[in-house]
C-alpha cells in the first residue's frame, strides 16, 4: 500500500525501523534529506533540521537508545541525532564531503560505529562518531562500500560488501595496550582499558 503523502516519482535511499517502537520509521530520500513516520508509514513528515540538503543514504539506530540515530549522507559525511531525528549535528570529523552509503553499530558496544563510503573505503569510530579512522588494509584503493554487517552474536566479525570487488571480512582483535608482565591468572579486565588492534586486514571472501 502506497504511503499517503509521498509524491509520484519519489526516490528513497534508505529505511530504518525503531527497534522499540516499530510504528516509527525513518526514510532517506532525494530532495527531502530524511523523513519520519510515527504511524507505520501511512504518513511522513520532514525530520531533517540540521541535515540541510544532504540526503540520507544510510540510517543506523542505536539499539540501546533508539532516540540516538546516525545518518550517512550524500556528500556530507555522517550526522547524528540524539532526539529521535528532531535535530541533527555533524559527526563527520575526517568524513566531510564523503558520501556514506552504509552504516553499522556494534550492538555490544554502541559507541563503536562503522561507515562505508562510495569512494574511500571503510571508517571506524570508537567514540560514537566524535572521531573516525580508516580501516582499509586489504581493500582495493577507492573501494565503493555498499554494505557493512556485524555478526549478531560476535561483533568481532565484520563483513564488507563492495560495488566492484566482491565481499570481504575482518577479524577485529582486541588487545591490552599495556600488558601486565605478571598477569593475574583469573583476570577481570575493564573493557575501557582495551583497544582495537590495528591494522585490521579485510580479506576477500569471493
Amino acid at each position: 500500500m502506497k504511503s499517503a503523502n509521498l509524491p509520484p516519482g519519489f526516490v528513497h535511499l534508505s529505511l530504518a525501523i525503531d527497534p522499540l517502537t516499530p510504528e516509527t520509521l525513518y526514510l532517506g530520500a532525494m530532495g527531502f534529506s530524511l523523513l519520519k513516520s510515527i504511524n507505520g508509514g501511512d504518513t511522513w513528515a520532514p525530520s531533517n533540521t540540521g541535515l540541510g540538503v544532504h540526503a540520507a543514504m544510510s540510517i543506523a539506530i542505536d539499539p540501546e537508545e533508539p532516540s540516538t540515530l546516525y545518518a550517512g549522507t550524500m556528500s556530507g559525511g555522517v550526522y547524528k541525532s540524539e532526539d529521535s531525528g528532531a535535530t541533527w549535528t555533524s559527526a563527520s570529523a575526517m568524513l566531510n564531503g564523503k558520501s556514506i552509503r552504509s552504516l553499522a553499530i556494534d550492538a555490544k558496544k554502541t559507541s563503536t560505529l562503522y561507515a562505508g563510503s562510495d569512494s574511500s573505503g571503510v571508517y571506524m569510530s570508537l567514540d560514537a562518531g566524535a572521531t573516525w579512522q580508516e580501516i582499509n588494509d586489504g581493500l582495493e584503493a577507492n573501494a565503493n562500500i555498499t554494505t557493512i554487517l556485524l555478526k549478531p552474536k560476535n561483533s568481532a566479525n565484520l563483513y564488507i560488501g563492495t560495488l566492484d570487488h566482491g565481499a570481504f571480512k575482518a577479524k577485529l582483535e582486541v588487545v591490552d595496550p599495556d600488558p601486565d608482565p605478571d598477569p593475574d591468572p583469573d583476570p577481570d579486565p575493564d573493557p575501557e582499558e582495551f583497544v582495537i588492534n590495528f591494522p585490521i586486514v579485510l580479506r576477500d571472501e569471493k
